[in-house]
């Protein structure tokens, strides 16, 4: 977190590496777009491969994050719908609505991370969707800081100036996470 990146990283998979479903509901063919009667057919799960392939006039219900039938054009929100025994009222829907495909956020050689690219969390979480835990970055700079200047004390008398700089390079270093490897003052000559 908080490093540079020192080499482009790419997508070794697509993400999602399937169509799902991002709302608990139900599964609708194009054809069935406008609000209807469906016939309930099934259920996705979670986790599984589907075999499923949705035709018109049929619905499957399907979970939050669940892999979506063959045929699906929409998800209809269970908040949206009413479901019997015999069959689902859905609301109209439009084409995509609540489904993210197979690569909608990363495809397969797309840069995840590119070279001079800062690792933020949301980076961390397409690397992790990579199954990337580790990557190449810039080596942190090691920083040697000198106060310089008769004038400068730490301990000033009348007519010295006190060591402002010191202490604030010091807490600039360690909130980047850069080792300051010497301080001190140095006289003018």
């Amino acid at each position: 977190l908080g490093r540079v990146a020192s080499r482009p990283v790419q997508a070794s998979q697509d993400l999602p590496s399937f169509d799902k479903s991002a709302m608990d509901g139900y599964a609708v063919h194009a054809e069935d777009l406008g609000a209807g009667i469906l016939e309930p057919f099934g259920e996705c799960l979670i986790g599984q491969s589907q075999s499923l392939t949705l035709e018109p006039g049929k619905t499957i219900y399907v979970p939050t994050g669940a892999p979506v039938p063959e045929g699906t054009a929409a998800i209809v929100p269970v908040e949206l719908a009413m479901a019997f025994d015999v069959a689902v009222v859905v609301v109209e829907s439009s084409e995509g609505k609540h489904v993210i495909r197979r690569g909608e956020f990363l495809r397969v050689g797309q840069v995840v991370v590119d070279a001079g690219e800062r690792i933020d969390l949301v980076k961390i979480a397409l690397l992790a969707s990579q199954r990337i835990d580790e990557i190449w970055v810039v080596r942190k700079p090691n920083v040697a800081f000198f106060a310089t200047g008769d004038e400068i004390s730490n301990a000033p008398g009348r007519f010295e100036v006190i060591d402002t700089i010191t202490p604030v390079i010091q807490a600039w270093c360690n909130s980047l996470g850069l080792p300051l490897m010497a301080f001190g003052h140095l006289p003018d000559d």
